[in-house]
């Protein structure tokens, strides 16, 4: 749809190569404005002559309103809503941060971590991809290089081990419109699979596990084992666009992500329930096309 602004002026700035150029137009018969805005493009503006009339009073003041119209034309923004059908690529610094909620840890009664175990920050490369269903609402895909932890007794000054993960999430996002072109937030729900690979335990675990069974030093050779999580995420954010395509970020994500931790030796197998529950942080720069 092609939106109209007619004014009449008798000056007007345009840019040119970059270069601002304000050119004075003398009529006898004042040219008339005219202001399109197409969606998705740049303004444009032509002037065509009328035919000479006398001016009144009321005829200037008229003037001073279409002036008004123009000025609103020119301000209108040159960076649109997302629309659907568009895609944004984003990609950025993520940073995950557990909230960890521990089961204790009961070392086959010998010995019992009341507070069980913490896990670590990390920080890693994010992407997410977004494609637009309508002007409102759009699913979303989450992905990040793997993220790295060292997961710590609580009880003890002990690195009990440490493992890595991929938290792929699937979200279905609402945009509400706001009226700004500019600034655009976004709410979402969906659903996360954290992927446990690489785990490890530490041979801080081991030396404590032998004192504890009072073996001698070097006996224990645990396994660490933690299995896959699935569960929901919210998340809410803001896209600010700096230009038609390209776009600034900030999201935080709540993540559900509740594992059994298992450790194997060859005197026990001890299981404890890990509540993990992070906050995630992804600053980013996108472009949508």
């Amino acid at each position: 749809m092609i939106t109209r602004c007619p004014v009449t002026l008798y000056v007007r700035q345009f840019i040119e190569r970059g270069k601002k150029r304000r050119i004075k137009i003398s009529f006898k018969v004042p040219p008339q404005l005219r202001c399109y805005i197409f969606p998705g493009s740049a303004l444009h503006y032509s002037l065509m002559s009328t035919k000479a009339q006398p001016q009144t009073n009321h005829q200037q003041t008229s003037v001073k309103h279409k002036v008004l119209l123009a000025l609103a034309c020119l301000i209108t923004s040159h960076a649109n809503a997302h629309k659907a059908g568009d895609w944004i690529i984003k990609a950025g610094p993520i940073s995950v941060q557990p909230s960890v909620d521990s089961d204790p840890i009961d070392l086959a009664g010998l010995q019992t971590f009341e507070n069980g175990v913490d896990v670590d920050n990390d920080v890693q490369l994010g992407l997410t991809g977004t494609y637009m269903l309508t002007d409102r609402w759009g699913i979303e895909l989450l992905a990040a290089s793997p993220f790295s932890h060292d997961i710590e007794l609580k009880d003890a000054p002990v690195t009990a081990g440490d493992t890595k993960h991929l938290p792929p999430t699937l979200s279905l996002q609402y945009y509400p419109d706001f009226g700004s072109d500019t600034f655009i937030p976004f709410v979402g729900l969906g659903l996360n699979h954290t992927v446990f690979f690489e785990e490890d335990a530490s041979a801080d675990l081991n030396l404590a596990l032998d004192d504890i069974l009072s073996q001698p030093a070097g006996t224990t050779d645990a396994t660490l084992d933690l299995d896959n999580s699935t569960g929901i995420a919210t998340q809410i954010g803001l896209d600010y666009m700096i230009s038609e395509n390209i776009l600034i970020n900030g999201t935080i994500w709540w993540i559900d992500i509740d594992t059994q931790a298992n450790i194997y030796t060859a005197d026990a197998t001890v299981n404890f329930d890990v509540d993990i529950d992070p906050f995630v942080y992804f600053l980013s720069v996108g472009y949508r096309f």
